[in-house]
């Protein structure tokens, strides 16, 4: 287990540690050289702390929302997330549906699901369903994201504050996603999920 965004920089030249981290395109690369600093580890894994704190976590650690309504010129209904498709059932019949990207509220894991054309009056009216849904799965999403992302910093401090104490790796034991957590961050956030229903808001 290695530390996170830092690594061991040895050649003819270089011998000590670096962070590389990179935000909104630019990199950050600060160096600690042994033969200037006799505790060059303690000061990068500062460094990259101070990074950390100053412009966020990685995704490694912390989960990114998910946009409301963005258009998309990789969908072929315009919109991210909102594609329009046939199916075909068992009979041979084809069916024309939109298909939604979604997000399970009870565990935050993608999913899908689709509204029938032919169940409204036009395709316009069932696109706007189709956004609605969307947008309200979002924005409970997002909802227990912000919590889950501030539990996640909680820990990651503490962990941060164990690396520069020990000089072991701590910060990857929170890498990916914990359902405990996560059921923590959706008890917080204040999401209502309905009885056999995990896509929307009460």
């Amino acid at each position: 287990m290695e530390f996170m965004n830092i690594t061991r920089a040895v050649g003819e030249y270089v011998n000590g540690w670096q962070v590389k981290y990179k935000v909104d395109g630019v990199e950050y690369q600060p160096f600690f050289g042994l033969s200037t600093y006799e505790d060059a580890l303690k000061r990068c894994l500062k460094a990259r702390n101070e990074l950390y704190l100053e412009h966020g976590f990685p995704r490694a650690i912390q989960i990114r929302e998910l946009a409301l309504n963005a258009r998309s010129s990789r969908s072929n209904t315009g919109w991210a997330g909102i594609y329009r498709r046939s199916e075909v059932s068992r009979s041979g019949a084809e069916t024309e549906v939109l298909s939604i990207s979604l997000r399970n509220l009870r565990n935050g894991k993608a999913t899908n699901t689709h509204l029938r054309l032919s169940h409204f009056d036009s395709y316009e009216d069932c696109l706007d369903a189709a956004l609605k849904m969307r947008t309200e799965n979002a924005r409970a999403y997002n909802a227990i994201v912000r919590e889950y992302d501030r539990l996640n910093a909680e820990e990651a401090i503490r962990l941060m504050e164990a690396e520069v104490e020990t000089l072991e790796p701590h910060l990857p034991k929170i890498k990916g996603r914990n359902q405990e957590r996560w059921e923590s961050a959706l008890a917080l956030s204040g999401v209502k999920i309905p009885d056999g229903h995990q896509l929307t808001e009460s």
